[in-house]
C-alpha cells in the first residue's frame, strides 16, 4: 500500500497551527520567504518536504521508510518585536513543544498513530539576524513511517 505523505505532512502542520497557534501570524505548507514574506506576516512556520529514504528489510516484510521535513521559521526586528533573536529562539522552543509526545504514557510522537515516530534531528541551520533584522531557523524533522 503506498504511502500518503500528504496526509502525514498535512497531519504535521495541524498539529504545529493548532499548538502554537496565535504564536505564529503565518503558517503553511508552501514556503514563502523575504520579501514575499512582509514583515507583518511574521513569526511564520512554514512545513516544507524534503528527502527520503528508503530502507531494506529482511525477506518478506516491507522496507522502511524514512521522510524529511523541514519546519522553516521567520522572525523579523521591529520597534514592537526588538529582539528576532530572543523571539526567535522562544519561537524554537515552541515549535520543539509542540511535536513533543503528548504525554509520559506515550514516548514518541506519532500523530495520532499515523506514523510509528517523528522526531527533531541533526543540525539546525539558525540565522540570528546577523546582517540585517531578519532571523530564521530550518529546523530537520525526521518521519518513521510504518
Amino acid at each position: 500500500m503506498a504511502t500518503d505523505r500528504d496526509a502525514i505532512l498535512d497531519a504535521l502542520f495541524l498539529r504545529l497551527k493548532t499548538k502554537l497557534g496565535t504564536n505564529v501570524t503565518t503558517i503553511g505548507r508552501r514556503h514563502m520567504m523575504p520579501p514575499t514574506l512582509t514583515t507583518a506576516m511574521q513569526p511564520a512556520l512554514f512545513v516544507v518536504q524534503g528527502p527520503e529514504e528508503k530502507q531494506p528489510h529482511p525477506r518478506g516484510t516491507s522496507g522502511k521508510l524514512i521522510m524529511h521535513a523541514m519546519l522553516v521559521a521567520y522572525v523579523y526586528d521591529t520597534a514592537s518585536r526588538p529582539d528576532g533573536t530572543t523571539l526567535l529562539n522562544i519561537l524554537i522552543g515552541q515549535i520543539e513543544d509542540a511535536i513533543a509526545p503528548d504525554n509520559a504514557s506515550t514516548p514518541v510522537q506519532t500523530l495520532g498513530g499515523l506514523v510509528d515516530r517523528l522526531w527533531i534531528e541533526g543540525q539546525s541551520d539558525i540565522d540570528p539576524g546577523v546582517f540585517g533584522q531578519q532571523a530564521v531557523a530550518i529546523i530537520p524533522v525526521h518521519i518513521l513511517v510504518p
